[in-house]
């Protein structure tokens, strides 16, 4: 129906954002050169588009404009990666200096076949970088040991799981939470009903 003509159109205006970074900001994708399995793509697979596409329209469902000129470019590489913020190997970050966000192919295309069996690491970047940043004040987080247990009652991912989905050493409950609830609506308005109406009321 017209959400699904939404959805569609919105994703189609995504479309831009998945080309090779011009030479001079080439390095946002941060990868060594010695590190051949972890290049970015010269271009983005059509399947790849549409699976980091369609999470930034579930992001950003409610507000005016789809797109976020803050991060206008994508990068994805076949596997997990290294970047300057992240000397190491991981599977998504945002990096706002470069108004990029970075993701493994491997990482987005298994969670988008398999939401239920693999951490949505894209959608994960996009709440961060939207709902979260902008309502963090309005539910500020006391009881994050409980919480996480709740994840992973409701997920049955272990933090552990999560941040190693990730790759980074650190990770946002917050938007970890909110990811979840997309993942598994029914079962986090089970377990978690009072944040599952604040996501609800923000965010659909």
């Amino acid at each position: 129906g017209a959400r699904i003509i939404r959805i569609a159109r919105a994703v189609a205006k995504r479309r831009h954002l998945f080309t090779r970074l011009p030479a001079g900001r080439r390095r946002c994708a941060s990868v060594p050169r010695r590190e051949r399995g972890a290049r970015p793509f010269q271009s983005i697979p059509p399947d790849l588009e549409t699976a980091v596409a369609v999470q930034s329209v579930i992001a950003t469902w409610k507000q005016d404009h789809f797109l976020l000129p803050d991060l206008e470019n994508v990068v994805i590489a076949p596997g997990p990666f290294l970047s300057p913020e992240h000397p190491y190997r991981h599977s998504s970050e945002t990096y706002r200096p470069e108004s990029c966000m970075l993701f493994s192919a491997k990482a987005v295309m298994d969670a988008f076949a398999q939401p239920d069996q693999y951490f949505n690491v894209v959608l994960y970047e996009y709440i961060k970088a939207t709902l979260a940043e902008r309502y963090r004040s309005t539910f500020p987080i006391e009881n994050e040991e409980e919480l996480w247990m709740h994840i992973a009652d409701i997920s049955r991912w272990a933090p552990e799981a999560i941040v190693g989905a990730v790759g980074t050493r650190e990770v946002d409950l917050l938007s970890v939470m909110w990811c979840v609830y997309y993942t598994f609506q029914d079962r986090f308005q089970q377990v978690l009903p009072e944040w599952a109406g604040h996501f609800r009321g923000y965010s659909q």
